[in-house]
């Protein structure tokens, strides 16, 4: 669901800093 991405991705960015993140992202 969209709100289990929302708490992975936020988790993730935590983990590997928010760049990764958004890199993963696009």
């Amino acid at each position: 669901s969209k709100v289990d991405k929302m708490i992975s991705d936020r988790a993730f960015e935590k983990r590997w800093g928010a760049k990764t993140s958004v890199k993963a992202a696009e």
